[in-house]
C-alpha cells in the first residue's frame, strides 16, 4: 500500500518538486503494475490525497492574488480557478 505522499509524488501537483523521488516511486508503480500485482488503496488515503491536491491549489491560488489571508471554504471554493483545478487535478 502506498502512502499519500507517494501518490502526490507520482500524480499530484508537486510531482516535478523533487525528480528523484517521482522517479523512484514512478519506476516501483510501473514494476507492479507489470508483474500485475494488486494495490490496495483506502478511503483515507484517497480522501488526504484529494485534500492535499485541493489545499496546494489554494496556496498558489492565494500567491497569485496577493490574498494571504483568504479562506479556503468561503472564499477559494465559490472560483472558477477552483472548479478547473478540481476538475484537471482530479481526473489524471
Amino acid at each position: 500500500m502506498f502512502d499519500t505522499n507517494i501518490w502526490l509524488y507520482i500524480y499530484g501537483p508537486v510531482a516535478g518538486s523533487n525528480a528523484r523521488k517521482q522517479r523512484v516511486y514512478s519506476n516501483l508503480l510501473s514494476a507492479i503494475l507489470n508483474r500485475n500485482a494488486t494495490i490496495f488503496i483506502n478511503s483515507l488515503i484517497l480522501s488526504e490525497y484529494i485534500n492535499r491536491v485541493l489545499r496546494i491549489g489554494f496556496d498558489q491560488w492565494k500567491n497569485l492574488t496577493c490574498n494571504n489571508v483568504a479562506s479556503y471554504k468561503y472564499e477559494y471554493r465559490k472560483t472558477k480557478t477552483y472548479s478547473i483545478h478540481s476538475k484537471t487535478q482530479l481526473n489524471r
